[in-house]
C-alpha cells in the first residue's frame, strides 16, 4: 500500500539497552548479529540522505518508509530490504501493510523493545528506491512510547560502499531529512502541454510582479503547447505569491503579524462586471481581446506567516522562515489551478493569462469601501503578486514564444494586452494540462 505523508519529525535517541549512534568520521565496523526479528542489537550507523522514515499516531503508530530520490530499481534493487524500530516498550501487535515490488506482502516481527518489517523473501521483495513514500505498517502500545529510532537495512551496494567502505551490497543506515526544493524540475503533472512551475515550487520564493503596486489588470506569457497528449484544455495553474499579514503589520516594514497561518485567509470581492476571484484566460495570439475559454477560481489565499526574529535576521529582518528550504522569504507561493470543461480545442501556440481587481488597480478596482482597508494589515488582494521567475531547465514541457517577452495589461497603458519586452529572467510561473 502506496501512500504519500506529510514530513513528520522523528524522535531520535539513544535507548539504553540499544546502542544506536549517530554518523561519525571513521567507517563504522560492520553491524553486530541480528537479534530475533532481524534487527542488530547494538552498533554505530550513518545516515542515507536517500531515504528517510516517519510515523503518525500515539497508542497505535503507522510507519512509513520514504525514498527521496528516484534510482529505478530492477527487481527490488536497489531496495529496501528491512525496517527496524527500537523504543523503550514493547508493543502489543504489529502489523505489515506494504508490498515488495513483486506484490508480496511483508512480514511484521517483534523483539523486547524492538519490532521490524521484513521483505519475505528475496531482492524481488525488497521495496525499490523510486522516489515514492511506502505505508510500512502499525504497531499497537498500551501507552505511547516515550522513545525510539528507526534503522534502515537497504540494498544499494554503492551506497553502503560509499557509507560504509567494503564490499557489501546491504548495509543497515539511520534515515536522512526530506531534501529541500530542488527548484529545477517539473515533474508535478507530466501531463502537462506547458510547464514552467518547479517542483516544489511553494518553497522556492520566486520573484513576483504585484497588481496593486504596479498597476496592472492582467499578465501572463505566449506559449507554444506540446500536443501530443491532445488539444483540448482541461486546467491552468499558476503560481501566486501572497505578501499581506491577516492581523498587522506589512511585509515591507518588517512587523508582519499572522495570526494563524493557513486558516487566516482572504478572498477577492467581486467589483463591477467582473466576478469574485480570479480569471485565467487562453487567447489566440491574433486575438487578445475575445478569448477561447476563461475560467474563475474563487479559493480562499492564505495570507503569509508572521515575521519570525528568530530566524530571519540582519537583511532577512520581518520575513517568515521556511523550514523545508531553510531560507527567509517575503512572501508564500500560492499555486491556483483553473479547470475548464476539456471540450475546447486549443491551437498550437496561445496567450495564457491571468486577471483580478485590487482596491485601486484592474480593469474595475474595488475600491477603498471594504473593511479590510481600514484593518491595521489592509487587503490581502493589494499584496497579491503573480510569480515570475526563470528557473534552470524550465519550460519542462513546451516552450517559451520569447523568454524576454511577457504579455501584460498596465492601467498605465490605457488597459490593453499585449506584449511587453525586459523580462528575462522573469518568465511567468504558468501551467496548461490538455487532453484528449
Amino acid at each position: 500500500m502506496r501512500s504519500l505523508f506529510g514530513a513528520v519529525a522523528l524522535a531520535a535517541i539513544a535507548v539504553a539497552a540499544v546502542l544506536i549512534g549517530t554518523a561519525s568520521a571513521a567507517k563504522p565496523p560492520p553491524p553486530p548479529p541480528p537479534n530475533a526479528n532481524g534487527c542488530p542489537n547494538g552498533g554505530t550507523y550513518v545516515v542515507d540522505s536517500d531515504v528517510g522514515a516517519s510515523f503518525t499516531g500515539t497508542t497505535t503508530r503507522t510507519y512509513t518508509f520514504h525514498s527521496w530520490v528516484d534510482k529505478n530499481p530492477v527487481a527490488g534493487v536497489p531496495g529496501l530490504v528491512g525496517y527496524c524500530v527500537y523504543t523503550n516498550q514493547t508493543p502489543g501487535t504489529v502489523t505489515a501493510a506494504a508490498t515488495g515490488d513483486n506484490g508480496q506482502l511483508w512480514k511484521a516481527s517483534k523483539a523486547s523493545q524492538s519490532f521490524s518489517y521484513t521483505r519475505p523473501g528475496g531482492e524481488k521483495s525488497n521495496i525499490g528506491l523510486d522516489g515514492t513514500d511506502t505505508e510500512i505498517g502499525t504497531a499497537t502500545f498500551n501507552t505511547s512510547p516515550s522513545s525510539q529510532t528507526i534503522l534502515l537495512h537497504v540494498s544499494d551496494s554503492a551506497k553502503c560502499r560509499a557509507l560504509y567502505g567494503g564490499d557489501a551490497t546491504t548495509c543497515f543506515v539511520l534515515p536522512g531529512p526530506k531534501p529541500g526544493p530542488i527548484c529545477n524540475a517539473g515533474t508535478g503533472n507530466t501531463a502537462a502541454a506547458y510547464n514552467a512551475i518547479p517542483t516544489d515550487v511553494e518553497h522556492c520564493g520566486p520573484p513576483s510582479l504585484g497588481f496593486e503596486a504596479n498597476q496592472v489588470n492582467e499578465f501572463g506569457d505566449e506559449v507554444t503547447l506540446n500536443t501530443s497528449g491532445g488539444t483540448k484544455l482541461v486546467s491552468m495553474t499558476v503560481d501566486f505569491q501572497s505578501y499581506g499579514c491577516s492581523a498587522s503589520g506589512h511585509w515591507f516594514s518588517g512587523d508582519c503579524v499572522t495570526t494563524n497561518f493557513g486558516a487566516d485567509t482572504f478572498t477577492i470581492p467581486a467589483s463591477g462586471p467582473d466576478p469574485a476571484g480570479i480569471t485565467a484566460s487562453i487567447y489566440d495570439p491574433s486575438d487578445l481581446v475575445n478569448p477561447i475559454a476563461t475560467s474563475t477560481n474563487t479559493d480562499p489565499i492564505p495570507y503569509r506567516p508572521s515575521a519570525d526574529n528568530v530566524n530571519c535576521t540582519g537583511a532577512d529582518a520581518g520575513k517568515w522562515f521556511d523550514p523545508v528550504s531553510g531560507a527567509c522569504n517575503n512572501s508564500v507561493s500560492v499555486p491556483l489551478t483553473f479547470t475548464f470543461p476539456g471540450t475546447q480545442t486549443l491551437p498550437s501556440t496561445v496567450v495564457w493569462t491571468v486577471k483580478f481587481n485590487t482596491s485601486h488597480e484592474g480593469y474595475n478596482p474595488i475600491g477603498e469601501l471594504n473593511a479590510c482597508n481600514a484593518a491595521p494589515g489592509g487587503c490581502g488582494y493589494d499584496s497579491l503578486n503573480v510569480g515570475a521567475k526563470s528557473y534552470p531547465n524550465a519550460p519542462y514541457a513546451g516552450a517559451d514564444v520569447n523568454d524576454d517577452v511577457a504579455f501584460i495589461s498596465w492601467g498605465s497603458n490605457g488597459n490593453v494586452l499585449g506584449p511587453d519586452t525586459g523580462w528575462t529572467p522573469f518568465r511567468p510561473l504558468g501551467e496548461i494540462v490538455l487532453g484528449p
